[in-house]
């Protein structure tokens, strides 16, 4: 079986200076589904420093969710989010990209 994760629409982007979740679902196929152990996180900037340390722990919500608190980030950057647990007997890596926005746009009819 295929294994996948999908991010959170509310991790895509993340206001600067507020400590925002970032979160993922785990997939088998069409089934969330919970890793085998734990799943840990590692971010970098698009400049290749670390944001946050690989191996860091995230919390599990149940359901194949995992989530983690990213602190306030000063400066606006694309972060790279990698994932790390086992699934299914095989260790895996799932990679989402984050941004951190100064504001949200909406438009005039939002």
């Amino acid at each position: 079986m295929a294994y996948y994760a999908t991010s959170s629409t509310d991790s895509r982007y993340v206001l600067r200076m507020s400590a925002e979740t970032l979160s993922i679902t785990a997939y088998s196929g069409e089934t969330a589904t919970d890793a085998d152990g734990s799943v840990t996180i590692g971010i970098t900037d698009a400049a290749g420093d670390t944001v946050v340390p690989s191996g860091t722990s995230t919390t599990s919500a149940g359901s194949g969710v995992y989530s983690y608190v990213l602190q306030a980030q000063s400066d606006l950057k694309e972060l790279t989010v990698t994932w790390s647990g086992t699934w299914g007997g095989t260790a895996m890596e799932f990679t989402t990209t984050t941004e951190v926005v100064g504001n949200f746009y909406a438009n005039v009819a939002e």
